[in-house]
């Protein structure tokens, strides 16, 4: 057999070390592309200030547009400040069109996008840094997500832009803030405010039911009348997370949802109740679209689930409130004032609910209301102390709660326990800790609705009034 020529195993030879260190080459440019991908946010471009959302560059693993019924999903948040401004970054597994306005009073910039799920920290946002003071994303309503950035001072998006990487598939959210002018800030949120008054927000599925009780509508299956009709109202969802709990991972938003699954279910399977949600998901509802569900559903009862926090780690148990048009003691005041800011958290500016006594029937039924709501609380409380759950010094305290005000529907909210309790926590994060408390508020329900049939059955004595 003939031997190669060494001059032919010469450039054998060559032709081997060309190609590793092609290979070589390839493997760096690689490496760097990576690298570049999750490196700190670069400095802004000057005078970007239009949304982008840009196509992917080439390459087969690229990030693509939202395909109907895929999730999308927002991870790796990142915060960061230079000497013109803050900037934003998350990574999408999905192209997405965003677009940004901001809101006074307070100061916050919002930007919309189509649904996303935040795979995100449970307590990511809480504190901010530069221009943003702490920021929030959820769920907005269906099909709808928001990300919602305080502002410490004025602010103007200069770039918000999403770009694929052609070499991971990943995307990158940027947004960028530069300060501007209180005067300029105004006249922005003036004109967004004027563009997105008439937004959309979730309902629930209405349709015609019979006449009374104002003759108001009803969702699909509800308001029957030989069964009372009780509204579950979880607090809070979505983009508003509700308390946190330096103790756990767990959300206020997560926990009364929970609890508030338990409630319907064990009062379904009573069959002496229709139970109608107002958010059976991850969702944000506005406080005054809760109020509507709960009078298109003809409720007999609204009960809305929360979960308090304090500075005092001390303090534990639960609460009930009642509205009242001045707070019983100023701890109530402030915890109304925070209740009532959910739309604000939100990036949301709607009226506020106004309930205007009209006529002398409407203050009748409005007293007669708050009367009833008292009787529900009270009986809540004597649940409460039978599992020694309640605060011991006046567990039940009123305010001027905005989700508490139909005129025409008995109404309470509950504070489960604190999310600033060690003990409560523990009790609210457990399945055990849960089933208790769903079971005291099914007994308060039941006992509430129990006494309320009993007086209509009884007969009217000369002297006495019949409710």
């Amino acid at each position: 057999m003939q031997q190669p020529s060494s001059h032919v195993l010469t450039g054998v030879h060559a032709e081997r070390q060309r190609g590793v260190l092609a290979l070589v080459v390839l493997l760096a440019g690689l490496i760097l592309a990576v690298l570049a991908g999750s490196a700190a946010i670069p400095a802004r471009a000057q005078g970007a200030t239009d949304t982008v959302a840009q196509g992917a560059g080439g390459g087969a693993a690229t990030a693509r547009p939202v395909q109907p019924g895929s999730q999308v999903l927002a991870f790796n948040p990142e915060l960061g400040v230079d000497n013109q401004g803050t900037s934003f970054r998350m990574r999408l597994n999905a192209l997405i069109q965003p677009r940004a306005f901001v809101l006074s009073e307070p100061d916050r910039l919002v930007v919309e996008m189509p649904e996303v799920t935040f795979r995100m920290p449970a307590r990511v946002g809480a504190t901010g840094k530069g221009l943003i003071a702490g920021w929030r994303g959820g769920l907005f309503a269906p099909g709808r997500s928001r990300l919602v950035f305080d502002l410490s001072a004025p602010a103007q998006v200069v770039r918000l832009s999403v770009t694929p990487d052609p070499t991971t598939g990943v995307a990158t959210f940027d947004l960028e803030l530069a300060p501007t002018s209180r005067e300029s800030f105004r006249a922005e949120a003036a004109r967004a405010k004027a563009k997105i008054e008439a937004l959309p927000v979730a309902t629930a599925p209405v349709e015609r039911g019979p006449a009374g009780k104002g003759d108001r509508e009803m969702p699909a299956g509800a308001g029957s009348e030989t069964v009372p009709v009780v509204v579950i109202d979880p607090g809070h969802g979505g983009v508003d997370f509700g308390t946190w709990s330096r103790f756990s991972e767990m959300q206020e938003k997560e926990l009364v949802l929970a609890v508030g699954h338990l409630l319907r279910d064990r009062l379904v399977a009573t069959k002496r109740f229709k139970v109608v949600m107002t958010r059976n998901t991850d969702v944000f509802v506005p406080l005054e679209e809760r109020v509507r569900i709960a009078r298109a559903a003809k409720a007999d009862l609204f009960v809305s689930l929360h979960a308090d926090a304090e500075e005092t780690p001390g303090v534990h148990g639960a609460t009930i409130y009642t509205l009242s048009e001045s707070a019983s003691d100023q701890r109530a005041a402030d915890l109304a004032a925070k209740e009532n800011r959910a739309d604000t958290l939100a990036g949301l500016d709607v009226p506020e609910i106004t309930d205007e006594v009209t006529d002398i029937l409407i203050d009748l039924t409005r007293r007669e209301t708050m009367q009833l709501s008292h009787l529900v609380a009270r009986g809540m409380v004597d649940e409460l102390k039978k599992s020694d759950r309640a605060i011991r010094t006046n567990p039940h305290r009123s305010a001027g709660f905005k989700v508490l005000k139909a005129h025409d529907i008995p109404s309470v909210l509950i504070e489960l326990g604190f999310m600033t309790n060690r003990e409560d926590v523990e009790r609210m994060a457990s399945a055990e800790g849960r089933k208790t408390i769903a079971e005291t508020l099914q007994r308060t329900i039941e006992g509430y609705f129990a006494r309320q049939m009993a007086t209509a059955a009884a007969p009217v004595r000369a002297g006495t009034a019949q409710r």
